[in-house]
């Protein structure tokens, strides 16, 4: 289901199955067969239009609960979505233009690493920040890092408040969180929370300004 108003011209819409998966960048995690004869479904569409999908599968899906997930090519990476339960067999979820869902599980239980850089200098715990510094976070995991910014949390004096955003690039297992920040004499801490496609979260990485 299109939901109506949201496209101006008729859209043309294919669902296809698939029975592989490239999980090259995620070697823990396996695909769950929850239905006999593919492992997942391919949504083609030629606009990027918010749409109700009900999957059908030949599993009850309520053995399932966090394990769809979505693949994110920009990032080359599967992610988790949420879903809800029409019945045992029927999953309810929203796609929004081109996508592909699957079924997945993984034993991953490491937290993503994160290190930091400051005007390119690595950042030691005595190094100089001035009041607009150049902050990179690299964040690594082998089994793919959660990039979207709803589960990151960004923290500026311990205040989570989503006020600053950083420019993301990478891949799915190395990424760089860039930051410009314009810093006040007050601001003495940055602290940054990272999940990994698992939903393992990291320990908190901080960057402190010496006054």
């Amino acid at each position: 289901e299109i939901l109506s108003g949201v496209v101006d011209s008729a859209s043309i819409l294919e669902i296809s199955t698939f029975d592989e998966i490239n999980l090259a960048a995620q070697p823990d995690f396996e695909t769950i067969n929850v239905s006999n004869d593919y492992v997942g479904i391919d949504i083609s569409i030629d606009s990027n239009v918010p749409m109700n999908i009900e999957w059908i599968v030949d599993k009850k899906l309520s053995d399932f609960e966090n394990q769809m997930y979505q693949y994110f090519a920009d990032f080359n990476v599967w992610l988790p979505i949420n879903f809800s339960l029409v019945n045992d067999s029927t999953a309810s979820f929203q796609a929004n233009g081109p996508a592909k869902f699957s079924f997945l599980e993984s034993n991953d239980s490491e937290k993503p690493s994160l290190w930091a850089s400051i005007n390119n200098q690595t950042y030691l715990e005595d190094i100089y920040i001035n009041k607009n510094p150049n902050i990179t976070i690299s964040v690594y995991d082998k089994n793919g890092i959660d990039y979207r910014t709803s589960n990151l949390d960004v923290g500026l004096n311990g205040q989570f408040d989503g006020s600053l955003e950083p420019t993301i690039s990478g891949s799915a297992n190395n990424l760089n969180l860039d930051f410009s920040p314009t810093l006040t004499s007050l601001d003495s801490t940055l602290s940054i929370l990272m999940k990994d496609a698992t939903g393992n979260i990291s320990d908190t990485f901080s960057v402190d300004r010496k006054s």
